[in-house]
């Protein structure tokens, strides 16, 4: 099943008809808000432009993943007005490249991402943080390709733009892009053995978080991530400690949509963790409230979510059947979206693979 979805989504995406609708889309907007600044004007409507490019860097992705580098490669480069989506499909194409063992193509579509990437104005806290995911990501890269030294040059860059975050005053949660930046940069530097960093930078993420009020939804989702952070350097206790808080935040949240989310991702850290049954008692939680607003204000993505959850405790069949939900609901958003076909993608990976 694994293959034949596989198949069949990157054969669409990888056609003229969806990346030449996909390219009209991005650059039409792109136009229309040629005249704004990167300033507060333009947050006010990045969330509206966002939700339309959202699947650029994604078809960047998947035509490179086809072999299809020369068309990967043009359609990055016809997005020059938009640094932070070139940026990030050059990283894209880089990280596909080093995949497939070309190390020197590799080096050459990263110095083309942090190129793109450098063209980036830190002007808002938004511009910021997604500058530092870049960077993390290119980090990544360089990791695969054996340049460890390169690699730890760029965290560092990232660690410095990502405490920045919050200079801006502009409207927005500020600690909450700060925290997710620190604790994706931790996880990174776990992940290659540096223990003792990753902890340093995990501890300035919750020394953060336990400075902020609960002003919104935010600080459960962050002491969940920084929590997932805990579990990954094998101290569980701590980590415990800090998903109860989250989840009692969680449960006084009053919209059922940004309550499921966050529920779900607590529910996989419970996993991680060890604890089954407390994962298991929070996704019926999260079943229930998709019952009672209706699976299709759901994303899909939420329900592959939950159903990996019940994959990884070994009740599969339960697990197979909200992963056919999930489907069910992603299909619908592919036949809403330009872009559609990547939902399903991924509903299909966070499945089989986590998140």
């Amino acid at each position: 099943m694994k293959k034949i979805i596989y198949s069949t989504m990157l054969s669409i995406l990888i056609t003229l008809i969806l990346l030449t609708q996909l390219l009209s889309g991005c650059t039409n907007k792109i136009s229309e808000d040629k005249n704004y600044t990167e300033d507060v004007d333009r947050i006010a409507k990045e969330d509206e432009y966002e939700e339309e490019c959202i699947g650029y860097a994604e078809a960047v992705n998947q035509l490179a993943k086809a072999g299809k580098y020369e068309e990967a490669i043009e359609m990055a480069e016809d997005i020059a007005d938009e640094p932070v989506i070139q940026a990030e499909a050059f990283t894209k194409i880089a990280d596909t490249y080093a995949e497939d063992g070309k190390k020197d193509n590799a080096s050459e579509m990263i110095a083309r991402a942090l190129e793109a990437a450098e063209k980036i104005r830190n002007v808002s806290n938004i511009s910021r943080y997604e500058k530092t995911i870049i960077l993390k990501e290119i980090a990544n890269i360089y990791i695969k390709i054996g340049q460890n030294g390169n690699a730890e040059d760029i965290l560092n860059k990232a660690i410095e733009l990502a405490m920045t975050i919050g200079e801006v005053e502009d409207g927005i949660d500020t600690y909450y892009y700060k925290i997710d930046a620190l604790t994706k940069i931790a996880s990174d530097y776990t992940k290659y053995g540096q223990k003792e960093k990753a902890l340093d930078i995990t501890n300035q993420a919750l020394k953060i978080a336990t400075e902020v009020g609960n002003k919104s939804n935010n600080k459960a989702s962050s002491l969940s991530k920084i929590a997932r952070n805990y579990i990954e350097l094998g101290q569980i206790d701590k980590s415990l400690n800090i998903l109860t808080q989250s989840y009692e935040l969680a449960k006084e949240i009053k919209d059922n949509r940004s309550k499921a989310y966050i529920l779900t991702e607590i529910a996989y850290n419970y996993t991680k963790a060890g604890k089954e049954d407390k994962a298991l008692e929070i996704a019926n939680h999260v079943l229930k409230l998709a019952k009672e607003i209706g699976y299709d204000e759901l994303y899909g993505n939420v329900l592959a979510k939950i159903a990996h959850i019940y994959k990884e405790i070994g009740q599969k069949e339960k697990a197979l059947d909200i992963f056919n939900q999930a489907l069910e609901i992603g299909k619908k958003e592919a036949g809403e979206f330009s872009t559609g076909e990547t939902i399903l993608i991924e509903i299909e990976e966070i499945y089989e693979n986590g998140w």
